[in-house]
């Protein structure tokens, strides 16, 4: 919670390694196996919030088989129910830390049994705060899930099912201040995303509360990393809720404000990748804000200052896995974007073409509807750059390459973000008219040369 992800690291390794002493005196023992699971749970969900994937996944797939094997041993009710709560948090961590998305069938079979381990350990302690916690995050997990299939149907059952559980805890039990704050932060976690699919005023009212509610967690926890970077996430999905809703300045305040939060973060060295993550996503988000709102001058300082920096720390880090592709792919874009607004059409060109290139690499993994609508999307806008560099033919071919990815997804019912994706096919149509009244106006005057030969 304080932001020493390496330290976290040290710290479960020492407890890993005092753990296997234990085993080494008595291996039959089920808490000493139990208590060895768990060091490396700890030691894993260090590792993921320092941004180290692939050591993270090592170390979770080595304590889920320790949790499985404990499973066939008889225990007692108290082990028993330790041993349903800790399998059913490592197997969210599992889920979180690799790629939901590249095996969508597996990833339900995790949460599947994610859900019915925590479900028995919260049957047998429905107050208990951890096992509450694991539980509820096993179905937020598995409506997350949901929604990045893009499937709003099955999204809302299993979140609005975790909240209730976490309500109702914090109502039976008011002295318990974590089970308060758990049920606070989940409200400020999922308010905007209920509110998308019924932006009703209740829900509307319920999210902008929620974000006042983190914000006053944190203010009065600020050493708290985990909690910042949950407020930084829920600023982020206000302000893309109210620029779907076409409120361009509000957004754009609540995108800034997530980039001051975390670059407060990164100078006071309470650095991570979930922390640069969310910064990433507002900054490429207030750029077309400030772009929507004619203020060109406030995206390009934002490309400058903030997009720039953030595709250099990724470099620099070698973050490799889709989401960071996707996001990456996000830089180049506003990097092209600006570029082709200053009359820079090669440097545009290569900025997109990496961009579509980073997204292809993606869509050949993983099948992430709204991924699909940002390729879609930067088909059309490197098409306008081809077509405004003299590539006219090449360019309309484009834009027509992105409508045919674009118009399918208006009707299909999907987790997408509706008034923004119709903004973006109209601006391609219309470029797209242009270019062809263009294209055909040269072959026209091409033909009348011809033809006075």
């Amino acid at each position: 919670e304080l932001g020493d992800p390496q330290g976290a690291i040290q710290r479960a390794g020492m407890a890993e390694r005092r753990s296997e002493r234990l085993v080494v005196l008595d291996a039959s023992d089920p808490e000493n196996q139990l208590i060895m699971a768990n060091s490396l749970l700890q030691k894993a969900r260090a590792e993921s919030e320092a941004g180290d994937a692939r050591a993270a996944m090592t170390t979770i797939g080595l304590s889920i088989d320790r949790f499985r094997a404990l499973a066939d041993r008889p225990l007692s009710d108290r082990l028993r129910d330790s041993l349903e709560m800790l399998l059913c948090e490592a197997l969210v961590i599992k889920v979180r830390t690799s790629d939901e998305l590249l095996d969508p069938e597996g990833t339900r079979r995790l949460l599947s049994e994610a859900t019915g381990s925590g479900e028995k350990a919260y049957q047998a302690q429905p107050l208990d705060p951890e096992t509450v916690d694991a539980y509820a995050k096993s179905l937020e997990e598995l409506g997350s899930f949901y929604f990045n299939c893009g499937d709003p149907k099955l999204f809302r059952e299993p979140v609005e099912k975790a909240l209730a559980i976490r309500q109702n805890a914090a109502v039976n039990a008011r002295d318990n201040i974590r089970l308060q704050r758990g049920w606070e932060r989940a409200i400020g976690t999922w308010g905007c995303f209920l509110a998308y699919f019924d932006p009703s005023g209740k829900n509307i009212g319920r999210a902008a509360e929620a974000l006042d509610t983190l914000r006053k967690l944190y203010n009065a926890d600020p050493g708290n990393t985990e909690l910042a970077e949950q407020l930084l996430k829920q600023l982020r999905d206000f302000a893309g809720f109210l620029d779907d809703r076409r409120e361009y300045r509000k957004a754009s305040e609540l995108f800034e404000e997530t980039i001051t939060r975390g670059r407060r973060l990164i100078q006071d060295e309470k650095e991570s990748h979930a922390v640069v993550y969310h910064m990433g996503e507002a900054a490429f988000d207030v750029f077309f804000c400030y772009l929507k709102l004619g203020d060109f001058d406030s995206a390009k300082r934002v490309a400058a200052e903030v997009v720039e920096p953030l595709a250099e720390e990724f470099q620099k880090q070698k973050w490799d896995t889709p989401d960071d592709r996707l996001l990456q792919a996000g830089f180049d874009f506003v990097s092209g974007e600006v570029e082709s607004r200053n009359g820079q059409h090669q440097q545009a060109r290569e900025r997109f073409q990496r961009s579509i290139g980073q997204l292809e690499e993606n869509l050949r993994v993983r099948n992430f509807p709204g991924e699909r609508a940002f390729y879609g999307v930067a088909l059309t806008r490197f098409g306008s750059v081809l077509a405004r560099g003299g590539e006219i033919k090449l360019g309309a071919e484009h834009i027509k390459r992105g409508l045919e990815i674009l118009h399918p997804l208006v009707d299909a019912d999907l987790t997408l973000a509706r008034g923004e994706l119709s903004d973006d096919i109209s601006e391609a149509e219309s470029n797209l008219r242009h270019f062809e009244e263009g294209l055909k106006r040269t072959n026209d005057e091409a033909s009348l040369v011809a033809g006075n030969k």
